[in-house]
């Protein structure tokens, strides 16, 4: 903002820093929703499965942001371009790893320009879904973390609970019960076939 007088010009910043995260009185870009699902058949196939995020920008000014996914499977799957229009709502597919049968748990952010710095960060959730399932998701607070080009880079997304539902044989894939059912079928077939003879 600058002030002008007759003789001369005098300039002054004014500079407020807010936590864009968490600062209800300045709108800024937001995660309204997370959805694990396959590709549209346009930008992926449809046996790609993939994080459906939407970002509300509630905000009367554009803001240049980022998505970053990382699941039990896939670590860094960025997108960049995840910028809604003022006052507006943008869809995004992030590709990811995982295979469609299976638990998909991760976590995504909505950054502005630099992973590692608190500062950047917009927005994040934590979720857990399958393709033709529901998917639950958490808010969290964002938590900066090393980007993939980073030297120092070790971060790997975790989630106790899920390993140890699969670890508990919870965790069962349209493969699973299709074998258990060939092999009950077999089963069957060899009874009649001895109880025959």
């Amino acid at each position: 903002m600058e002030f002008y007088t007759y003789e001369g010009s005098a300039q002054f910043n004014f500079t407020r820093k807010y936590d864009p995260s968490n600062s209800p009185e300045v709108p800024s870009p937001r995660i309204t929703n997370v959805e694990v699902t396959t590709g549209d058949g346009e930008e992926y196939d449809q046996n790609t499965t993939v994080v459906k995020v939407a970002v509300e920008n509630p905000a009367r000014q554009i803001y240049g942001t980022n998505l970053m996914v990382n699941t039990r499977e896939t670590t860094y799957s960025r997108r960049g371009g995840s910028t809604a229009a003022p006052q507006g709502n943008k869809t995004v597919l992030v590709p990811i790893k995982e295979d469609p049968d299976t638990l998909v748990a991760g976590e995504v952010r909505l950054y502005a320009d630099n992973l590692s710095e608190g500062e950047e960060g917009f927005d994040q959730r934590e979720f857990v879904g399958r393709v033709d399932g529901d998917t639950e998701v958490y808010n969290r607070s964002y938590e900066p973390i090393e980007p993939r080009w980073s030297r120092n880079r070790t971060y790997h997304y975790e989630n106790e609970s899920v390993e140890e539902r699969i670890e508990a044989n919870e965790e069962h894939t349209p493969l699973d019960y299709a074998i258990v059912a060939a092999m009950g079928v077999v089963i069957l077939l060899v009874a009649v076939r001895l109880i025959r003879r």
